[in-house]
């Protein structure tokens, strides 16, 4: 990387539950540099359909910009973000990690790109060792 080229990242958690919380660290990082590759911070949209079926807690709900494009495209985009990333960011507030951001941790570590967390991962998501010894020490991003 030369001097010249930017550190990029993706940030990535459950965004039912963290999605403020998301929008903190890809704002920390872009203070202090970093060129946050996804998501971009904003609300989720919620379709009027969506918000009257019961479930819609456990349904896809994309950024406003992501509204004509499928799951899939949307969550190949933000695979590809992370293939470009320097490293990645987990929020993972109590521990908690949700089955996408699992598949997205997985990725990214297949990929051998350092995670870090703002908390510890929780041991019982995987007990294997090489798993435990490739995620890095949560970081504490500064008025986060």
């Amino acid at each position: 990387m030369s001097a010249n080229e930017r550190v990029c990242c993706t940030v990535f958690g459950s965004f039912h539950k963290f999605k403020r919380d998301i929008d903190k660290a890809v704002i920390c990082f872009q203070r202090i540099g970093v060129e946050v590759l996804a998501p971009e911070v904003g609300i989720l949209y919620s379709s009027p359909s969506l918000r009257k079926r019961a479930e819609s807690i456990s349904s896809f709900l994309p950024l406003k910009s992501e509204r004509s494009m499928s799951p899939k495209e949307v969550e190949d985009e933000f695979l590809s973000c992370i293939r470009r990333s320097d490293f990645v960011y987990l929020v993972n507030k109590g521990g908690y990690v949700g089955t996408s951001a699992a598949m997205e941790l997985g990725f990214a570590l297949a990929l051998g790109k350092p995670v870090y967390s703002n908390e510890p991962i929780k041991k019982n998501l995987d007990s294997d060792r090489m798993w435990l010894d490739r995620s890095e020490i949560p970081i504490v991003l500064p008025g986060f």
